[in-house]
């Protein structure tokens, strides 16, 4: 959203207010709504943006523009605080990676594929084994085969199992069935 269409949005949620809130939040609190627009920083602006929709009116009383000044001194520009961002990493997060070594080595299982089926409505294609085992393909995208019956290497990882197919160098993820 642009800044122009930001204004005219709030200018109108301002407008559409009833008149309590319309007594505690309403056109004086302009010069700090046009001062959050026209902050250049699209990660500033909508710091200061969240900053103002997430207080309560009455937290905002310090910030309302005071009575006017007399004509020798410039209005000062109302206080906004940004709050901190995320809170930043520390050494801990990932340890258990780095202490741990390599991760385990996870068996890789071979197996035959006699017969696939593509379900016509869904497109994931079935992988029925010679030892009577079903996978079902785990994503919707359609696949083709030159032949279906091949032998195959199936390995788990950290999502899920994943069948090999060395004759097509492809690899699709799967899940058992039966």
């Amino acid at each position: 959203m642009n800044k122009k269409s930001g204004i005219s949005l709030l200018l109108s949620l301002l407008a559409c207010t009833s008149a309590s809130a319309s007594d505690a939040v309403g056109m004086e609190w302009l010069p700090i709504f046009k001062k959050c627009a026209e902050i250049e920083d699209d990660a500033e602006r909508l710091a200061c943006w969240d900053d103002l929709a997430t207080r309560d009116p009455s937290e905002l009383a310090h910030l309302a523009p005071t009575p006017a000044a007399p004509a020798d001194s410039p209005p000062a520009p109302p206080a906004i605080t940004v709050e901190e961002g995320p809170t930043p990493i520390t050494d801990e997060i990932g340890r258990e990676r780095v202490e741990g070594g390599r991760e385990e080595e996870r068996p890789e299982y071979s197996a035959t594929v006699i017969r696939c089926e593509e379900n016509q409505q869904s497109g994931q294609t079935f992988f029925f084994f010679e030892n009577g085992q079903v996978w079902k393909q785990a994503n919707y995208r359609r696949l083709r085969f030159r032949e279906c019956r091949f032998e195959i290497t199936l390995s788990e990882d950290n999502f899920g199992y994943s069948l090999y197919i060395p004759s097509e160098d492809r690899r699709v993820r799967v899940t058992r069935i039966r």
